[in-house]
């Protein structure tokens, strides 16, 4: 069973289907994996392409977009050397998706080391995610996402990106099944299932979170390529608990507290 994310290999694969949301969070460990990721969402935001294979990697928009010439696809990031980026960076690029695109349908934004954005600027974004201009859409690439406003990243369907692809132990990936019939059978159930999850020693637990969020990112890809908001808003939570559940693990917090606060969180 393979629970693997998206792939910076997968960059021109038409990996992308169905509806697109006007924003997104692309994150992950590796900055050059994650801007790839990022110029590939654009490239299919854009494409001129079937709407069952976006990005096609082959049309006028698709092309320019993956070489970085598309003039409607605007770059932002840090100025120099500078630490974060301003709020004055964002207030022209507010300013310039109410302008008509050149020659797409769209204009996109790709705010690289988006996790940077001082405060000031969040919230200037913030203005423009809640009432996006219907020309516009925003991609954020941040290494580390809970450096976002819970507002920003509750207006965002969030793909966290895992590099490399890996298969899990038959415990964990059953386990990682288990959790999501759980989840959706209701509280009372939910918090039976995490009692059993209390009883893993530290390895097996670990590798239970690893490969429950691996499955939570599969999810969320699927729903985002059928254009399914709600899904991605629920998993989207799922996901956010699930990040914050592997860094207390890394911080050797008892597998029972971390299923308290998975049951807090999610019930």
């Amino acid at each position: 069973m393979n629970l693997s994310g998206f792939r910076a290999e997968d960059a021109f694969k038409p990996v992308f289907t169905g509806a697109l949301s006007h924003a997104y969070i692309i994150s992950g460990p590796c900055r050059d994996d994650v801007n790839a990721l990022a110029d590939t969402l654009a490239a299919a935001l854009l494409c001129e392409g079937s709407a069952a294979e976006k990005p096609c990697g082959t049309c006028r928009s698709c092309r320019k977009t993956l070489r970085g010439i598309h003039p409607d696809v605007t770059v932002v990031d840090r100025a120099g050397d500078r630490l974060e980026i301003t709020v004055d960076q964002i207030r022209q690029v507010r300013a310039d998706a109410v302008v008509m695109p050149n020659e797409a349908a769209r204009k996109v934004y790709i705010i690289r080391s988006a996790d940077t954005m001082n405060a000031a600027a969040q919230n200037a974004l913030l203005k423009s995610l809640e009432e996006p201009p219907a020309q516009a859409a925003f991609v954020l690439a941040a290494e580390n996402p809970s450096l976002l406003l819970p507002t920003v990243r509750s207006r965002c369907a969030h793909i966290p990106l895992f590099s490399g692809e890996k298969e899990f132990s038959g415990e964990a990936a059953e386990l990682a099944d288990r959790f999501f019939t759980a989840l959706g059978s209701g509280p009372l159930q939910f918090a039976g299932f995490t009692f059993e999850l209390e009883k893993l020693d530290r390895v097996r637990f670990a590798a239970f979170l690893e490969a429950v969020s691996g499955l939570a990112v599969g999810k969320m890809r699927e729903a985002v390529m059928s254009g399914r908001h709600d899904e991605t808003v629920r998993l989207n939570r799922v996901i956010s608990a699930l990040s914050r559940a592997r860094e207390c693990a890394k911080a050797n917090v008892g597998a029972g507290h971390i299923c308290g606060m998975l049951c807090a969180l999610l019930t």
